[in-house]
């Protein structure tokens, strides 16, 4: 079970050719999921060590909240740019991930499980409607979503 998918990852990056240029170390001229499932993997661990402060971890399929399927999958795409020494284009919004991170596991933030919140119902790439509480329009957190 993954925080979010390859399609998921492939967004965030900004396509599939970005990602083809992201993932594709063997220059074979293709998106590499090895690869992809490795940072996503990664990805899950370093959020799964902020979480599990205030929730169980790791998420279950079905109960993943949109913000970490977001958030997994921009950090998956630092994490294959910072292996190819490319990650300067997404090391602000990286940061912004580790802020919002360090949040929740201090409890400034919050996030809603879809699970415990039968009204918010999960959008078909991941949960994009998913909803949350606490201050996401705060300047802390321009741009994060």
């Amino acid at each position: 079970m993954a925080y979010c998918t390859e399609q998921n990852v492939q967004d965030a990056a900004g396509g599939a050719e970005r990602l083809r240029q992201l993932s594709d170390w063997d220059s074979t001229n293709a998106i590499d999921s090895t690869k992809i499932a490795e940072k996503i993997d990664e990805a899950e661990r370093l959020i799964d060590s902020y979480a599990r402060v205030n929730h169980t971890v790791p998420f279950v399929d079905g109960d993943v909240p949109a913000q970490i399927v977001r958030i997994c999958a921009r950090i998956a795409v630092f994490l294959l740019a910072e292996a190819r020494n490319q990650e300067e284009p997404y090391l602000d919004r990286h940061e912004r991930d580790i802020r919002w991170l360090e949040d929740l596991s201090r409890g400034r933030v919050r996030i809603a499980l879809p699970s415990t919140d039968p009204s918010k119902k999960r959008g078909s790439s991941g949960g994009e409607t998913a909803a949350s509480t606490g201050d996401y329009d705060s300047p802390n957190y321009e741009g994060l979503w």
